[in-house]
């Protein structure tokens, strides 16, 4: 190898070779005399130099970037590749294809790791022989205290005895569930041992009105009826929900009847505020036979149950928030 200085001469009779590297490009003057370990050495030095920037390398990958998924049964409304608990989300579509008539069915079909008790063909029932225990990854109890049942973010269980009322949770106004799989009593309390289960209702995001109407009928005697209208004017939306529930039950005196009608009202004062107030009266009656060696006939529950909520939401780029006042209250 030879370096080229002032005032010194080479001598270029002598054959010689051009070795470069496309990335630094080194002149390497090689005589015939020289060995070829010298050339594999050179060559290997080379090699080690060569060095590509790797902003300058071409992409091998494609990407593509989806809508961001915000996840509200969190407590925090976060994006859902931020959750660090196991989450599960049954969308609209999902809800559709099932044709069950309550969320905790769908539930029970569609989540692994979850199962709810039941009984009949419809209904779970109340007090000590009742179904509708939730279990996540054998976490649940009866009374179910120990998985929580949210409604758009808020919880939804019986002051009293402190576990939901399966019997409430009917599909007509439901947009998608969220389940939280695992302890979240850090965010939610002791009610939050096996996980959270978030019912999100509908909301009208696109000016207009529409009106649906879907009817059900099967074994038994059995029947539902959903009555769904929601619109948006302005800034001024609302959705209005009626459903009706009733079947003979395959046993003798296991009749079940259930009504409930749900209301939001809400207005958007800009891009970042909004005022939301909802409502839900829900009536159901059971007809509980007991065992089919004692069977019982006239064992029936008629139980009223409703809730309100009003809320004023906050949707800034970087604090989100809300401040609600809500409501249970029940006759059984």
């Amino acid at each position: 190898m030879y370096s080229i200085k002032k005032n010194k001469k080479l001598d270029f009779k002598k054959e010689f070779y051009i070795l470069y590297s496309s990335t630094n490009i080194n002149f390497v003057l090689l005589t015939q005399e020289m060995e070829m370990r010298n050339l594999i050495s050179i060559l290997l030095g080379i090699t080690i130099f060569y060095t590509v920037p790797v902003s300058g390398q071409v992409k091998d990958t494609l990407e593509f970037w989806g809508e961001d998924v915000l996840v509200v049964a969190s407590k925090i409304i976060t994006l859902q590749g931020d959750i660090s608990l196991p989450l599960t989300t049954v969308e609209n579509k999902d809800i559709k294809k099932t044709r069950d008539f309550s969320v905790l069915d769908i539930l029970d079909r569609e989540i692994p790791g979850l199962s709810v008790t039941k009984k009949g063909v419809i209904g779970y029932g109340v007090a000590s022989g009742s179904a509708g225990s939730i279990n996540i990854r054998g976490i649940g109890g009866k009374p179910n205290t120990d998985v929580l049942i949210l409604i758009d973010g808020r919880p939804e269980f019986m002051g009293m005895m402190g576990h939901p009322l399966p019997d409430v949770y009917l599909v007509g106004n439901v947009k998608k569930i969220e389940v939280i799989k695992g302890p979240a009593s850090t965010l939610f309390g002791s009610n939050a041992m096996g996980g959270v289960i978030n019912i999100i209702t509908r909301k009208r995001e696109k000016p207009g009105m529409s009106t649906t109407f879907e009817s059900k009928y099967g074994s038994f005697n059995t029947f539902e009826n959903i009555l769904l209208n929601e619109g948006k004017i302005n800034n001024f939306f609302y959705n209005f929900s009626f459903s009706k529930i009733k079947t003979d039950g395959e046993r003798n005196y296991s009749d079940y009847k259930n009504s409930s009608v749900s209301l939001k009202l809400g207005y958007e004062f800009n891009k970042n505020y909004e005022v939301i107030f909802s409502a839900n009266n829900t009536k159901f009656k059971i007809f509980d036979p007991g065992v089919i060696s004692k069977p019982v006939i006239n064992h029936w529950y008629d139980i009223e149950r409703n809730w309100f909520n009003l809320s004023l939401n906050n949707k800034n780029k970087n604090v989100t928030g809300a401040i609600r006042i809500h409501a249970n209250t029940g006759n059984h």
